[in-house]
Parts: C-alpha cells; structure tokens; sequence
C-alpha cells in the first residue's frame, strides 16, 4: 500500500477498498472444512453464557473418536472445572506437574482461567490429520456480557491444537494454550 499509494502517509487509514479485500480475504480464507468432520466457523449465535457451553451433544455430533470430539470434550473438561477429565485429555509427554515454583499446576491453571473458559468456546474450522498427529484449527468465541442476556461484546480468535493419536485415542499434544493464557491473565505466574 505505501509503495503504491504516493498519498499514503504513516497514520493514515488504509483506503476502504484495501480494507475490504483484506477483511474479504481473511474470511474466505477461514471458511474452509476439509472434508474430516469438520465444521466451518461462523458468526458466532450468543446470546447468553448458555449459547457458550460445550455440551455432549456437541462433542457427539463432530464425531466420536474424532480429533474434534477430543478437542471440544477437553474444552468441556474446563468448563466444568473436571481436573481429572481435562488431565486425560493430554498425550502421556505432557508435563501438566509444573516443578518451577512460579508455574500454576493444570488444576491452577483451570482455576484461574476458570471465568474465561466458562465464557469462551472453539469453534472447529478444520482438520488436517497426518501420520498419527492432527492440527485443529479453531475459532475460540468469547464474550462479554452487560447482563446474563445481554452481550456487550464478542471476540473471535484463530487459534489451532495439536493432537496425536496414543493408544487409539486422541490427545493433546501440548498444555501450550492454558499456560498463554495464564500469562495474558495472570502475569506474574507466565
């Protein structure tokens, strides 16, 4: 844009047809499913902490067995603050007994992004699943509320998991998320 836009000055907003094709890009490139199950995120439907809750319903209709199915039964694991559900959820070689002092545990971890979790769900755009590992590319809604029914506002954030296959079951690769958002939350503990 400034290499071809001789008016285009730093601090000046984009031209509206740059922005556009920007914003029509980015959601095209979103809304793609590759066919394994998948859903395609869209504007999210929220109307209350309820419209956020994963439920079995949902965990059932991506697919038993599924890499969703884990991911979405592990995301309900938080929300229901069921330690030892969401510790199940992880690969064996993941090290959810933190030996430095400053780092939360997963259970730690659960209770203080407890308000978080319980406000914010994934959405699955897309799965790619290769020898043994999966990639879930997610859209994590959040929201935040005026009252119980009212929202304020929605935030939407692409965000992917990884997950391998161990012992015929789907895992969590890594606790990457949980502690990123530990240290956006709770800083002195990141």
């Amino acid at each position: 844009m400034p290499a071809t836009d001789p008016s285009w000055r730093p601090g000046r907003r984009a031209p509206v047809g740059v922005v556009s094709i920007v914003v029509l890009t980015v959601l095209a490139a979103g809304c793609g499913s590759s066919g394994h199950g998948t859903t395609t995120a869209t504007r999210p439907h929220i109307k209350s902490l309820h419209d956020l809750r994963v439920t079995r319903q949902q965990v059932d209709a991506v697919g038993k067995g599924s890499p969703s199915a884990a991911l979405l039964s592990w995301w309900r694991a938080l929300q229901l603050n069921d330690v030892p559900a969401a510790e199940a959820a992880y690969a064996r070689s993941v090290n959810l007994r933190r030996s430095d002092r400053r780092r939360l545990s997963l259970r730690g971890e659960l209770a203080a992004l407890s308000f978080y979790l319980r406000r914010s769900r994934p959405e699955i755009v897309d799965v790619k699943e290769t020898d043994g590992t999966a990639r879930v590319s997610t859209v994590i809604d959040a929201a935040r509320f005026k009252t119980p029914t009212a929202v304020k506002l929605v935030r939407q954030t692409p965000t992917s998991f990884e997950l391998r296959r161990e012992a015929g079951r789907w895992k969590l690769a890594n606790d990457d998320y949980l502690k990123q958002n530990v240290q956006i939350h709770m800083p002195k503990f990141g």
